[in-house]
């Protein structure tokens, strides 16, 4: 017997329309961060270089952190786990938590809001699109995407007071 979400899931990644306006939503996501990113980047050069190098700092050990949890947790993906996917939406095995997408995303959101709260507060909701279409399209389970959007948020909460207070 399966379970309502095991059918919804079995339906999205089971229609090509689906699954591209997913992905689609999912690169647009990424695409608008990097440039998030650059923009913060920038302003911060402009501060000075001590505020460069901590909004480098407050962004990237976090980063290397996750990714270092993830390589020795090494949890397996949904399409690991499950055969809902007739081609698999990454050639990876394992390192599904937590998730670096959302983490980034979620981080430069969370930054962003207090250099540009409007820029920082689209690009949450482009993170909450982007976590979406990923648990939708089996790359990340729910606990992925939340447990580094959790960490972004946190450990960019935190840079910022450090740099900007």
């Amino acid at each position: 017997m399966t379970s309502k979400c095991e059918k919804l899931l079995r339906e999205i990644n089971g229609s090509y329309k689906t699954t591209f306006i997913l992905k689609w939503f999912g690169y647009l996501a990424t695409v608008m961060c990097v440039f998030v990113f650059l923009y913060l980047f920038l302003v911060f050069f402009e501060i000075s270089l001590i505020s460069l190098v901590g909004f480098l700092v407050t962004l990237g050990v976090p980063f290397l952190i996750v990714s270092l949890v993830r390589r020795l947790i090494n949890s397996p993906r949904p399409y690991d786990v499950y055969d809902f996917y007739d081609t698999l939406p990454k050639q990876k095995k394992g390192s599904s938590f937590p998730s670096r997408h959302a983490f980034s995303i979620f981080a430069i959101g969370t930054l962003c809001l207090f250099v540009h709260p409007l820029i920082g507060a689209v690009t949450l909701v482009l993170g909450i699109i982007m976590c979406v279409s990923r648990v939708l399209l089996g790359i990340h389970f729910i606990r992925d995407v939340v447990a580094g959007a959790l960490i972004g948020v946190i450990s960019s909460l935190i840079g910022a007071f450090i740099l900007l207070y």
